[in-house]
């Protein structure tokens, strides 16, 4: 979305505010509530922001709009050029210290969530893990198809730096394999053009 267009504004302001009423927006971009209600609708329905009542004293509740968490992905951020920086640097002093920062990493994560491998349904297992990786920050999506099962990532934070750090990588496919127990194929990988990172999974 085009952070310059109504909505776009519409969703920014919510996000500099915490949450803002129409007749607020109404005076930051001059336009009227009617217009403003039906950008609104379009954006609640498109899960990327929330309406919540709110009173104050006596007389009606007015809506607030929030920003929905899943309306973050929408804004520019420059994680994945701060970590390569700080990679670098740590590579520079060691050059094993990110396999080893990334093992330390996984191996903190997988114990977190070791209690999932005691789920005997080889699919709601694999349900939480995906479950896990969403938690972590991404957009993740699971079909089944014939005796696979495909995972699919469409904004990976790390796709700009793996070709340098292949670890970051190699640490989704690792914790699918240490959680589900089966076999993990990465079969898309957005480095060669793919518009997503998909990985095969192998049904149990």
């Amino acid at each position: 979305m085009d952070l310059n267009s109504t909505r776009g504004k519409i969703l920014l302001h919510c996000k500099k505010t915490g949450g803002v009423t129409v007749d607020e927006l109404s005076q930051l971009l001059a336009l009227a509530p009617s217009t403003l209600r039906q950008h609104l609708t379009i954006l609640a329905k498109e899960g990327l922001v929330l309406e919540e009542s709110v009173r104050e004293g006596v007389g009606r509740p007015h809506k607030v709009y929030r920003l929905a968490p899943e309306a973050e992905r929408l804004f520019p951020k420059r994680y994945a050029e701060l970590l390569q920086r700080i990679l670098r640097i740590l590579t520079a002093e060691d050059y094993k210290a990110v396999d080893r920062l990334s093992k330390k990493i996984l191996e903190e994560v997988i114990a977190e969530n070791r209690h999932l491998t005691a789920i005997l349904d080889p699919k709601k297992r694999l349900e939480a893990v995906v479950q896990v990786l969403i938690d972590l920050g991404s957009v993740w999506e699971l079909n089944e198809e014939g005796q696979v099962s495909l995972l699919k990532i469409y904004d990976c934070p790390f796709s700009k730096i793996v070709t340098e750090f292949p670890q970051l990588c190699q640490m989704a496919r690792t914790l699918l394999v240490q959680l589900t127990g089966a076999e993990v194929q990465l079969i898309d990988w957005m480095v060669e053009g793919s518009p997503h990172c998909t990985f095969q999974i192998s049904h149990l």
